[in-house]
């Protein structure tokens, strides 16, 4: 009997490890090492306030959906209220072919946490029952309290290793929300963030 309870108890733990180690797979965000360099430079540049929260989990699909919904096409992506000369400069890199690539990349997408140990140190991260109930209501923040921006993004799209496309939704409050996407270049192995484009206009 003995040996029968060593065995159970072994098996047991197999399968928790591997149940668990499924869980963690299934649950976090996979990111190729471009897609990692791409997240800690728009992280460093743009969420690094001291009032910025970036959501743990990537934007669900749904939402990407609503607004980069593919096929995508160059009306889709023009960004709201920009210049005829912004939006000739949008045009010269929406080529047919990343938008097709991108297009097909958004329809294999998913949803997934983000692993911090990625981030740079001092990301802020918020999950939804953290948010204060001034946050959700009205955005303004009692007396003692600051404003929070929550970043809510997508995982790159990358073609070529060299062009990159991230959705991003950030807000204050409910009346202060953008949404948008950034575009990134790499020149000379390095990514730079090249266009920042909104595709709402404030509410």
């Amino acid at each position: 009997m003995y040996w029968l309870f060593k065995f159970l108890m072994g098996s047991f733990i197999i399968c928790v490890f591997i149940g668990t180690s499924f869980c963690q797979k299934a649950n976090d965000t996979n990111l190729t090492e471009e897609q990692k360099k791409i997240i800690v430079l728009y992280i460093s540049e743009v969420i690094a306030g001291p009032h910025d929260y970036l959501f743990y989990q990537s934007v669900t699909k749904k939402e990407l959906f609503r607004y980069l919904e593919p096929p995508l096409t160059r009306k889709k992506l023009k960004p709201k209220a920009a210049t005829d000369q912004k939006f000739e400069e949008v045009r010269t890199w929406l080529t047919q072919k990343k938008l097709k690539t991108w297009s097909k990349q958004i329809v294999n997408y998913k949803q997934g946490k983000w692993n911090q140990q990625l981030f740079p140190e001092g990301t802020k991260f918020i999950r939804k029952n953290e948010i204060p109930d001034w946050r959700r209501h009205s955005g303004i923040p009692p007396p003692g309290e600051d404003v929070m921006v929550i970043y809510h993004i997508s995982k790159p799209f990358i073609i070529d290793k060299k062009y990159a496309l991230v959705y991003v939704r950030y807000e204050s409050g409910p009346a202060n929300v953008n949404v948008g996407y950034i575009y990134f270049t790499k020149n000379d192995g390095v990514w730079h963030i090249k266009t920042d484009a909104r595709l709402n206009a404030t509410t």
